[in-house]
C-alpha cells in the first residue's frame, strides 16, 4: 500500500521500536512493537502490553488498534522527554484529533 502525508512518514520510522498508544477510555494505554499501520492509523503491535493508570494489566501477543480509539501515539522509550509534537487530524475519528510525539 502506498502511503502518503507526515503521519505515514512518522509511523513508519518508528515500525520496529515499542510505543505507547494512549486511548481514549480514561487512564488506559497499550505498549507494544509497531508492526504495521493503514490509512485509519489502525495499528498493529506486537508484544504488546495494556497499562491501567501507568500498571501493567494484561499481557497480549499480538494486537490490533482501531485507530478511531487512539488519541496520542509516542515512543515507549522516552515518552515524556522534550520531543517534536504534531497534531493531526485522525481520519477515523470526526471529533478529536491525535497526537503523534517523536524525538
Amino acid at each position: 500500500m502506498k502511503r502518503n502525508g507526515i503521519f505515514n512518514s512518522i509511523l513508519e520510522r518508528m515500525i520496529g521500536e515499542r510505543i505507547h498508544v494512549e486511548l481514549k477510555d480514561d487512564g488506559v494505554s497499550v505498549e507494544g512493537f509497531l508492526v504495521d499501520f493503514d490509512e485509519k492509523m489502525n495499528l498493529v503491535l506486537e508484544a504488546a502490553d495494556e497499562i491501567h493508570n501507568g500498571h501493567q494489566k494484561i499481557r497480549y501477543g499480538r494486537v490490533i488498534i482501531r485507530g478511531s480509539s487512539i488519541i496520542i501515539v509516542s515512543s515507549a522509550e522516552n515518552p515524556t522527554s522534550s520531543e517534536k509534537h504534531y497534531r493531526l487530524i485522525n481520519p477515523a475519528s470526526k471529533n478529536r484529533s491525535s497526537k503523534i510525539l517523536f524525538r
